[in-house]
């Protein structure tokens, strides 16, 4: 890890939304879209293409500079797994989606949709393990624990 990119590690927690906006607003427009033969060619889905790419490689180095200012232990190798694994389906995303701008076919809109599919399960995985490293292992299900304070 560049030295010079240290200092910014503790931006991951900020940036690391933009890739979820991004891939929330990719769902958003291709659902509602109309699909009149020709929605392969909006462009504005390319370009959301283009900033969650771009976010989610920001996201991935400053997170590996974060890793490298905090002291995790064994906690982070599954995170860090999963956040590799979202950057992978991530690029693969992208490329399959100029490939079905390009090609329009059924095979390549399939392998596009899969791979948006793939790469959203990834963030989810890869999102719980760094929201248990940050507010500890169960804090989805800690307020319906019986017996647990809430306070306000």
């Amino acid at each position: 890890m560049p030295e010079a990119l240290l200092p910014f590690g503790p931006f991951h927690m900020l940036l690391l939304h933009l890739p979820i906006g991004a891939l929330c607003a990719i769902w958003f427009v291709e659902i509602l879209l109309e699909n009149e033969g020709d929605k392969h060619k909006n462009l504005t889905i390319g370009l959301l293409h283009v900033l969650l790419l771009l976010s989610t490689l920001l996201t991935i180095a400053l997170g590996m500079a974060y890793a490298d200012l905090g002291d995790y232990g064994d906690e982070i190798d599954a995170h860090a797994f999963w956040g590799y694994l979202f950057g992978g389906g991530v690029l693969a995303t992208h490329l399959c989606y100029w490939i079905n701008h390009k090609a329009g076919k059924l095979g390549t809109q399939f392998l596009y949709i899969f791979s948006l599919l793939a790469a959203t399960v990834a963030m989810i995985i890869t999102g719980h393990h760094g929201g248990e490293l940050v507010h500890g292992n169960g804090f989805l299900t800690q307020p319906f624990k019986a017996g647990t304070a809430h306070a306000h």
